[in-house]
C-alpha cells in the first residue's frame, strides 16, 4: 500500500540516497496514480532544492491526467509552488488554464486560491477579472436551474458589458442564449422582461460594437418573433424606426412604421409615426 512506499522513501532519505528515493517516487506515482502522490513527488524535489525537477513533475502530472481527469488540488499545488518561487505570472497562467478547463462546479477551491493570489500579487484589473469569473459561475449555476429567469440574464449581461474591456463575442453568446429562452405562454405580461433583452441586444450592437447590420438583424428577428396578432410591443417598432433614422434610412423607417400600424394599429404607434414626420418637417405626410 501507499504507506510502504512512503516508508521506503523516508528510509533512503535518512541515508541521503536522493537518487534512490527519486527512483522509488517514479514507480510510486504510476503504481498509486493519485494526485496527492504526484504532489508529494514534486514537493520532495522542491525540498531537496531541485526546483526545475519539481516543476517538471508538476508538468508531467498535468499531462498524465489530461483534460478528462483534471483535479483542482493539483493545479492549486502547482500554482502555489510557482508562487513560492516568486513566479507570479506563471502561477497566474496556471490558475487561468485550470479555470478554463475544469468544470465550474468542481473548481470552488481553485477560485478561492486564485482570488487570494491576485489580492496578494495582482493589480486591480486582475482582482476584478477573478471576481467577474466567479460571478459568471454563479449566474451560470442559477440559469441552469431556471433559464427563464430574465432578471438573472440581465445581471449576467450587465456584468459582461461593464467590464473594462468588453469581450464582444462572449457578450453576444450570452445574449443569444438569453433570447433562445422564449416565454412558454402567449400572455404579454410574461414577454415584457424578455423583449427588453432584445432591446438591450440591439442597443449593444449599435452603441458598443457599432455594427449597424447586426443591429438591424436583431431588431428584425425580434419583430418576427413577437406574435403581433395576439399582442405587440409598440416600443420595439418605434426603436427600430428611430435606429433606421439614425442610420439615414428614412425609407426603411417609414416602411417599418407603416407595417406596424397595418398589423397592429395602436395609438402609441400612430403618435410615434406622427412625431417622426413632424421632426422631419414632412407636414403633408404627418397630416
Amino acid at each position: 500500500d501507499e504507506q510502504a512506499w512512503q516508508t521506503y522513501v523516508n528510509f533512503e532519505l535518512r541515508y541521503k540516497e536522493i537518487d534512490r528515493a527519486r527512483a522509488i517516487y517514479e514507480t510510486f506515482v504510476f503504481t498509486h496514480p493519485d494526485v496527492k502522490n504526484w504532489i508529494k513527488f514534486a514537493r520532495f524535489e522542491e525540498k531537496q532544492g531541485f526546483i526545475r525537477s519539481a516543476r517538471k513533475v508538476y508538468e508531467r502530472a498535468v499531462e498524465f491526467y489530461g483534460e478528462d481527469y483534471m483535479d483542482e488540488k493539483l493545479f492549486i499545488a502547482f500554482a502555489r509552488f510557482e508562487e513560492n518561487q516568486r513566479e507570479h505570472e506563471r502561477a497566474r497562467v496556471i490558475y487561468k488554464y485550470a479555470l478554463e478547463h475544469i468544470p465550474k462546479e468542481r473548481a470552488e477551491e481553485l477560485y478561492k486560491a486564485y482570488t487570494i493570489h491576485e489580492k496578494k500579487y495582482g493589480d486591480r484589473t486582475g482582482i476584478e477579472n477573478v471576481i467577474t469569473s466567479k460571478r459568471r459561475f454563479q449566474y451560470e449555476e442559477a440559469l441552469k436551474d431556471n433559464p427563464l429567469d430574465y432578471d438573472t440574464w440581465f445581471d449576467y449581461i450587465r456584468l459582461l458589458e461593464n467590464a473594462d474591456e468588453v469581450d464582444v463575442e462572449a457578450t453576444r453568446e450570452v445574449y443569444e442564449r438569453a433570447i433562445a429562452n422564449i416565454p412558454p405562454t402567449m400572455q404579454k405580461v410574461y414577454w415584457r422582461r424578455y423583449i427588453y433583452i432584445w432591446i438591450n441586444y440591439a442597443l449593444f450592437e449599435e452603441l458598443v460594437v457599432a455594427d449597424e447590420e447586426r443591429c438591424r438583424n436583431v431588431y428584425k428577428a425580434a419583430l418576427d418573433l413577437i406574435p403581433h396578432k395576439t399582442f405587440t410591443f409598440a416600443k420595439m417598432w418605434l426603436l427600430y424606426a428611430q435606429f433606421e433614422v439614425r442610420a439615414k434610412n428614412l425609407t426603411l423607417a417609414r416602411k417599418s412604421l407603416g407595417q406596424a400600424i397595418g398589423m397592429c394599429p395602436k395609438d402609441k404607434l400612430f403618435r410615434g409615426y406622427i412625431d417622426l414626420e413632424i421632426q422631419l418637417r414632412e407636414f403633408d405626410r404627418c397630416r
